[in-house]
C-alpha cells in the first residue's frame, strides 16, 4: 500500500548499465518499479551537465516509502558513480504527502521535474521549444496509454494510444516559463493533444545547476 510517506526514485543511466541498475535496485522493498528504454536529447550541453555521454538511456522508476528511497538514491549514486561524468543521473520526487509544499521550500537546491506527454512524432519539437526557454534539454520516453479512457476524456484529448513522454529536470526559476511554452503551442487543443505538469524534486544525484 502507498502512504503518504511515498516518494519515487527516477534513474536515468546509459543503455550499457541498465541491467546492473535494475539487478542492483531489486534489492529493496519497493511498492512499484519498473524500468523502460528512453532517448536523450541531441543537447550536447545537456548530456555534459547530467553527465550523460550516449542517448541511448534506461530509465527505472520505483516508488516506496520515504527512508527506502532516500537510501535507495544515495546507495545508487555511490555504486554507480554518479558524480563522475557520463555515468547518469539520480533524483527523488515526493509524492501523496502533505508536508510536500512545507518541505520543498525548504530545500537548499530547489529543481523540478516537468512531463509533456504528447503525440508519438511531436518530442522533438517539445525539446526544442523547451530549449528556447530556458531549458538544458529532455530525456524522450516512449509511451502507450493502458486502460487510459477515463483519463483521457478527463484531460479533453483524444485517445491515442502511443504517446511520448519529455521529462526535464530544471531549476524552479525556470520552470513555469518551461511550461508555458510547451503548453501553448503543443497544449491538449493543439495536434500535439499534450499535457504538461511538474513536480518538485527533493534529492538529487549526478547532476548540479
Amino acid at each position: 500500500m502507498i502512504t503518504n510517506n511515498a516518494k519515487m526514485l527516477v534513474t536515468i543511466v546509459n543503455r550499457a548499465d541498465g541491467d546492473q541498475t535494475e539487478a542492483m535496485l531489486k534489492n529493496y522493498d519497493f511498492f512499484l518499479q519498473f524500468s523502460c528504454d528512453a532517448e536523450g536529447t541531441q543537447a550536447s550541453d545537456f548530456l555534459a551537465l547530467l553527465g550523460l555521454g550516449t542517448l541511448e538511456k534506461t530509465a527505472v522508476f520505483c516508488v516506496a516509502a520515504r527512508e527506502v528511497i532516500d537510501k535507495a538514491l544515495a546507495d545508487i549514486g555511490e555504486a554507480l558513480s554518479l558524480e563522475k561524468a557520463g555515468r547518469g543521473i539520480a533524483f527523488t520526487v515526493p509524492i501523496n504527502n502533505e508536508n510536500t509544499e512545507n518541505e520543498v521550500d525548504e530545500m537548499k537546491n530547489e529543481h523540478n521535474l516537468i512531463l509533456a506527454i504528447v503525440n508519438t512524432g511531436k518530442s522533438a519539437e517539445v525539446v526544442s521549444a523547451a530549449k528556447d526557454a530556458g531549458a538544458r534539454g529532455g530525456t524522450i520516453i516512449k509511451a502507450k496509454h493502458i486502460n487510459s479512457g477515463d483519463v483521457v476524456k478527463f484531460l479533453g484529448i483524444a485517445e491515442q494510444t502511443k504517446k511520448e513522454v519529455v521529462v526535464i529536470v530544471t531549476s524552479s526559476e525556470q520552470k513555469q516559463s518551461i511550461m508555458d511554452t510547451i503548453d501553448e503551442s503543443f497544449g491538449a487543443q493543439s495536434s500535439a493533444q499534450g499535457v504538461v505538469l511538474s513536480v518538485p524534486v527533493d534529492g538529487t544525484a549526478g547532476m548540479s545547476f
